[in-house]
């Protein structure tokens, strides 16, 4: 149990808090990381346009022979925009999800996946609002088609949103919109970037910070970050600064495991062939671009994922679907799509 929490854990905090820069690369007074990012996270509307790519090289066994797919054969790409009115706490996301002929072919080839059929891209047309996120019958109709092999053509569904609460579907408003950074959360952050010893080369005057971590660099960040705390109480609170979403029963089992120095370097040793986070960021006055590079490897499989993004400062108001617009739960989404499959069954 300890091995599966570790990971998501420890890559999630990483990503979330490496931010700061070492004396000797900027003097103190200057524009520090948290000086930039306590601005960006008070801008109250933002726009963020995103580009990714993720690939995977993965061996499988296909009727008891191991079988090589080519990198190419599984990726996914992904772009679109997110839009976030932190005022009203709604927000839309536009993303497109494009799915490589080479990788719908290999998924046709194996005997295990095959009943799978993915269209070439699906679009992701959905809305946020403080407490449910709002799914469009046609990723609903794609998904029961995908997941359960029920076809049912989107324009007899007697609905257009499906509302599926956020703890659910682990999109939080608060997440995509940014970690929020006060004056006082900015001191803590710097002194503990000092702490766990985190290089970040800063760059243009303090506007572009960069890091760049292998694995045995965030096995030991790991280390040092779980020592940070001395108290369960004091964890959570991190966590709570973070705005990070987590069940009461989870905090004991995920401060266990950061306290566990041997659990941690055992499972990044045995589980982990290599490791590689690359981050970069660029402010500017009204607006900030972000690359990351995530490489992961094991016995099984390669994974690469890239990230693009760049989140303006704009205005916005309270988003929310057209007027009339059919919402219904997820339990009335479900008898209501089964009566539109029997409808186009004749049955």
């Amino acid at each position: 149990m300890k091995k599966k929490l570790l990971l998501p854990l420890c890559v999630g905090v990483l990503l979330a808090g490496c931010g700061g820069q070492t004396e000797t690369t900027i003097e103190k007074e200057e524009i520090t990381y948290w000086d930039n990012l306590t601005e960006v996270s008070s801008w109250q509307d933002i726009d963020m346009k995103i580009n990714a790519t993720a690939d995977l090289h993965k061996t499988t066994d296909v009727d008891g022979e191991t079988s090589e797919l080519n990198i190419k054969d599984l990726s996914l790409l992904m772009d679109g925009d997110i839009q976030i009115d932190k005022e009203t706490m709604t927000g839309k996301i536009d993303l497109n999800l494009g799915f490589p002929e080479e990788f719908r072919i290999s998924l046709a080839q194996n005997p295990s996946l095959s009943h799978i059929e993915l269209p070439e891209a699906i679009n992701l047309n959905m809305y946020i609002t403080p407490n449910s996120v709002l799914i469009p019958k046609d990723l609903y109709s794609v998904a029961a088609t995908v997941l359960l092999g029920i076809p049912v053509d989107a324009e007899i569904i007697p609905f257009d949103y499906v509302s599926i609460d956020s703890d659910e579907t682990g999109i939080q408003l608060s997440t995509l919109a940014g970690v929020t950074v006060s004056e006082e959360d900015k001191e803590k952050y710097n002194a503990l970037q000092e702490d766990l010893g985190v290089d970040i080369i800063s760059s243009n005057e303090g506007k572009t910070f960069k890091v760049t971590l292998d694995k045995a660099k965030i096995t030991d960040l790991i280390v040092k970050f779980g020592q940070t705390f001395e108290t369960q109480e004091e964890f959570e609170n991190f966590l709570n600064t973070l705005e990070v979403t987590y069940a009461p029963e989870e905090a004991p089992k995920m401060y266990e495991v950061l306290k566990d120095e041997t659990t941690i370097r055992t499972t990044f040793e045995e589980t982990i062939n290599d490791m590689m986070i690359d981050y970069t960021v660029n402010f500017e006055p009204e607006q900030y671009m972000t690359d990351v590079i995530l490489e992961l490897s094991d016995a099984e499989a390669q994974m690469k994922v890239n990230l693009n993004s760049t989140t303006k400062k704009t205005e916005l108001s309270e988003m929310a679907p057209e007027e009339g617009s059919v919402i219904m739960s997820m339990d009335e989404a479900a008898t209501a799509f089964m009566g539109a499959w029997i409808s186009q069954s004749g049955l």
